[in-house]
């Protein structure tokens, strides 16, 4: 069994219950229904994800000089787990279900259409398959996304306390004070064209530049300076989020005229794709794009949203399709698991 066939599983059973429910006129049981199976699928997962193994082996001895990597929170959480006798198979339960109860409830309280941002949270490939990988750094993005809403509300102060309760489960949660700054600014259409395709084809002289002056006098990522070895890359990813970018630019006018916090959703997205065009070689730093591409789970149903019925009709499937593809193309032949060992 490999990870792509289990998300193409999950992508039948969403679209199935979600059929069921609304020939069921209900609404509550089915949401839990899907919640219950992913929580499942990734908290029972066994060495699925490149940070896996360190989180087990951090767990089952915790002496691990790698231990002091993680925050105060996740030593006595572990510690606690371990003194009541659980196994490290109940810390990535707990962790997953935290995870997907976080963005589902984001996804409840922000979302114009639920059903559609859950099944863009399994099908994209920075989405519930990334949860697989950056655990920790996924509870700080779902407790951030999850309270998101403060924020459209003009409850920002509160917004500032959940940022500083992130940072607690991971340190790089503190990059939201910056973006969140940022992604307030109403910003002209053609600046964002102008700055989203410059950084596009240049972010690699950029990131040149963020090596050779900016790094080195970073203690903790100053080794990166002479380690990083930069090649002309153009791959396939770079060029699909570039179209996915201008996609969003395209209908960007009609949605803010609908959706007076719709520009919150686009500037955040797009600030993603060009953190990621910038760091793209660097992972360590290019993982500062997952706090703000999630909201692509929320802008997407809002661009559909916008569209004529029978356009949205067309296009809807083909874009759940084509994001699909691209999360089968890394993931498909990624072997994947099962471990039931809760107890020592």
């Amino acid at each position: 069994m490999t990870v792509g066939f289990i998300i193409v599983c999950l992508l039948f059973t969403i679209l199935f219950l979600s059929a069921v429910r609304k020939a069921a006129g209900k609404t509550e049981l089915f949401p839990l229904v899907i919640l219950l199976v992913l929580t499942a699928v990734s908290g029972l997962r066994y060495d699925v994800g490149v940070d896996y193994p360190v989180y087990r082996e951090v767990y089952d001895s915790p002496s691990d000089i790698r231990a002091l990597a993680f925050e105060p929170f996740w030593i006595f959480f572990s510690e606690w787990l371990r003194d009541m006798g659980f196994a490290s198979r109940m810390w990535f339960i707990l962790t997953s279900a935290a995870i997907n109860l976080l963005m589902y409830y984001g996804i409840k309280r922000m979302s114009v259409n639920p059903y559609l941002s859950l099944l863009l949270y399994v099908v994209m490939s920075f989405g519930y398959v990334e949860t697989f990988n950056m655990v920790r750094q996924y509870v700080a993005i779902g407790i951030l996304f999850a309270t998101f809403h403060y924020v459209t509300e003009n409850k920002v102060w509160k917004y500032l306390l959940f940022i500083v309760l992130a940072a607690c489960f991971h340190l790089s949660a503190l990059l939201m004070l910056p973006f969140l700054l940022l992604m307030r600014i109403r910003y002209p259409i053609w600046l964002l064209w102008i700055v989203f395709c410059t950084l596009f084809f240049f972010g690699r002289q950029l990131l040149t530049v963020f090596l050779n002056y900016v790094i080195p006098f970073i203690p903790t990522y100053g080794f990166y300076a002479d380690r990083i070895i930069l090649e002309d890359y153009s791959g396939f990813l770079k060029l699909f989020y570039f179209f996915v970018g201008c996609g969003i630019l395209a209908v960007a006018p009609y949605l803010t005229k609908r959706y007076a916090t719709g520009y919150l959703y686009i500037n955040a997205v797009l600030m993603a794709l060009m953190w990621y065009f910038v760091f793209i070689d660097i992972q360590v730093f290019m993982r500062g794009m997952f706090y703000l591409v999630v909201f692509l789970f929320i802008l997407i149903p809002m661009l559909t949203d916008v569209l004529a019925p029978r356009t949205r009709m067309l296009l809807t499937p083909l874009i759940v399709l084509l994001f699909l593809t691209v999360t089968l193309k890394m993931h498909w032949s990624v072997p994947y698991n099962f471990d039931f060992q809760l107890f020592y």
